[in-house]
């Protein structure tokens, strides 16, 4: 929240830089013994994200582009079941779909825009692609 985020906030990746000791083609198990040491250097990439317009209205971090933010990794310890360190972006993945692509699926939840319908067929479309009313968001 300290820079005005929100859960639900939506944008798009626009680069992602990755520290020179990070190794793009590092096999799992190797950055598993890399980082079960205690006093391992762990360097996680740096994002740039992009926020849709409704999400954020502070300054950018690019003159060029508006509404860009860098996220970098968040490092969290726990303890059960066993101590642990966790390292991890905080992004999660979205899927973007067109009512015509998504005719014949039946989706967990959506999110629906219907700014741009020019048919009344679209909204049955978009809105009969889940189960329960309590998935839509609108």
């Amino acid at each position: 929240m300290e820079i005005g985020l929100f859960n639900g906030a939506t944008g798009k990746i626009v680069k992602m830089y990755a520290p020179e000791s990070v190794d793009p083609h590092e096999m799992a198990a190797e950055a598993v013994d890399r980082m079960s040491s205690p006093n391992a250097l762990v360097d996680m990439p740096i994002v740039r994200v992009q926020l849709d317009e409704h999400c954020y209205r502070r300054p950018s971090v690019l003159a060029d582009v508006p509404r860009v933010i860098s996220i970098s990794a968040i490092r969290k310890r726990i303890q059960a079941p066993f101590p642990a360190t966790i390292h991890q972006l905080p992004l999660v993945q979205a899927n973007a779909f067109t009512v015509h692509k998504t005719q014949a699926l039946t989706l967990k939840s959506v999110a629906i825009d219907g700014s741009n319908f020019c048919a009344p067929a679209s909204w049955y479309v978009a809105l009969s692609r889940v189960r329960s009313l309590e998935d839509i968001t609108l």
